[in-house]
């Protein structure tokens, strides 16, 4: 069974062209030694028997002649041989630098895949960022209620209090002034020196309820005063959440223009990105474009300013406000985001 299936294998390819050589050397030596034979036949059929020296020397020219030519004809396999070793190893050499740029290919592709999912993980983490952004902006506003809520609270206590104040003194006026008819049944002397008494206990109240007043007044436009400080800081940071949103959309749209007028220049690699800055005047014309932050591929940086000054006038704000914020600007310009 083991010699069977050991002389079924293929035998090498140096064995396999060996015996052809021999093949064909056998195959012309044969030829030549009948052409040469079918020569000397024609020749003593025309011509009268030579001598037996002559058919000798003959005999030996054409062995001499056979040997010549089948040197020639190993030179001419050997040359074969030679020429087709040399294609199959060059044959060789292109496969191998075939396989090497394919290796190289794929490599690169496992790259641009490792790269796109980094990319893909940073997005995810900005987008967890943002929604805890938000989440801590619901509760500054929750908390900024809750405040103003409180300062009312306590203007309401304070304005009760002072009311409060106000008919106590009220009521102490009132029995002062009971006492005082009372006392003019009185001795005139008494009703003078009660009168007296009432007029500096009168004095001291007003000075004591013009203070009070005064100090009131006070604390209400202390608390009117904060009351309209947190008001304006609420509406600070209201506008300014609402600008935020509104130069985010004008940026989408800024870059959505400059990536319909982009060319992706061919035989670049994908993934290339750079940093732009842009200046422009009211209406949205581009006055400049420049990288500042380049891809490190020249090509691709140029066509990223082309596109921009393609995609002029750019969609821009035209309140005042927020145009001022958006006329010199930079942004990270990447057309397959």
């Amino acid at each position: 069974m083991n010699d069977n299936s050991q002389s079924r294998q293929p035998r090498p390819p140096e064995i396999s062209r060996n015996r052809s050589f021999y093949y064909s050397l056998l195959l012309h030596t044969i030829l030549i030694v009948v052409v040469v034979i079918g020569i000397d036949w024609k020749f003593t059929s025309v011509t009268s028997p030579a001598p037996a020296s002559n058919v000798m020397q003959a005999t030996a020219v054409d062995a001499t002649r056979v040997t010549a030519e089948v040197q020639k004809l190993k030179a001419f396999e050997q040359q074969k041989l030679a020429a087709q070793k040399a294609r199959q190893e060059d044959a060789e050499a292109r496969v191998k630098d075939a396989e090497r740029k394919l290796a190289q290919v794929k490599e690169e592709q496992l790259s641009a895949k490792r790269e796109k999912a980094l990319e893909n993980q940073r997005l995810e983490q900005d987008r967890k960022r943002l929604e805890v952004e938000k989440e801590q902006a619901s509760l500054a506003k929750q908390k900024i209620l809750t405040e103003k809520k409180q300062v009312e609270e306590e203007v309401r206590r304070a304005v009760e209090k002072q009311q409060k104040q106000k008919a106590e003194a009220k009521a102490e006026t009132d029995a002062k002034a009971e006492a005082e008819a009372e006392q003019k049944s009185k001795d005139e002397k008494r009703q003078r020196e009660a009168q007296e008494a009432k007029k500096t206990a009168q004095e001291k109240k007003r000075v004591a309820e013009e203070k009070r007043k005064q100090e009131a007044a006070k604390v209400e436009a202390a608390l009117k005063d904060a009351l309209a400080a947190e008001e304006a800081e609420q509406a600070t940071s209201v506008q300014a959440s609402q600008d935020a949103t509104e130069l985010q959309r004008y940026s989408a749209r800024i870059q959505a223009a400059v990536t319909r007028g982009f060319v992706y220049p061919p035989r670049l690699p994908r993934g290339l990105k750079c940093t732009l800055s842009v200046r422009v005047i009211p209406g949205g014309e581009v006055v400049e474009a420049r990288v500042v932050q380049s891809s490190g591929n020249a090509v691709f940086d140029r066509q990223a300013e082309n596109a921009v000054r393609k995609a002029s006038p750019l969609p821009v704000p035209a309140e005042p406000r927020l145009f001022r914020q958006v006329s010199e600007f930079n942004f990270v310009f990447d057309p397959e985001s």
